[in-house]
């Protein structure tokens, strides 16, 4: 059996995960977010002194193709690397009321969203079944598209972060509210 065990520092030491209190490991979270961060901050600072702009030359070709000569006063630059665009998301997500208010009612949008509409479900089409759970969702019978996936559902209105995030911050809240009472029920 794997024993708890902790240490001066109140680190506990254990061969699984599932037998760490979920503070403690929230707390080893947020720690290794922060080492990662600066991390990434010290190798981005270290490849900005690497990398210099230098210009490109042009040279013409020796052989017959036709090649365009840009001006020789282009430059090479570097591009925002992805992990800082995904960082910006995870920070407005962890660090903002409105993306904290966002994930709390991301977890139990059911409980105050009605989607997908009665009024929006339409019939199956010719040769699909609705599938059970799954309102305005259908599943092929037919043997050239046996169980291809029909998703007639408005994506427009979806509760997913991209929609959820357009609504105001006090709709937010109202809506999360109403989850967490109806959750409690």
């Amino acid at each position: 059996k794997n024993k708890i065990m902790s240490d001066k520092n109140g680190d506990y030491n254990t061969d699984s995960d599932d037998d760490i209190p979920i503070a403690e490991l929230v707390k080893r979270s947020i720690e290794n977010n922060k080492e990662n961060k600066e991390k990434t901050k010290k190798s981005n600072e270290q490849s900005n002194k690497k990398i210099k702009t230098e210009p490109i030359n042009n040279k013409k070709s020796t052989n017959n193709n036709k090649e365009s000569n840009n001006n020789s006063s282009s430059q090479i630059t570097k591009s925002q690397p992805r992990s800082e665009v995904a960082s910006a998301t995870a920070d407005f997500y962890e660090n903002t009321n409105k993306g904290k208010i966002t994930q709390s009612l991301i977890i139990r949008w059911w409980y105050a969203i009605d989607w997908p509409k009665e009024e929006d479900i339409a019939n199956p089409p010719p040769g699909y079944e609705a599938l059970d759970g799954f309102q305005g969702v259908f599943v092929s019978t037919k043997m050239d598209t046996l169980g291809h996936i029909l998703d007639l559902r408005n994506k427009q209105t979806c509760p997913c972060l991209s929609n959820l995030i357009k609504k105001s911050s006090v709709e937010l809240k109202e809506l999360c509210i109403r989850a967490i009472e109806n959750q409690m029920k």
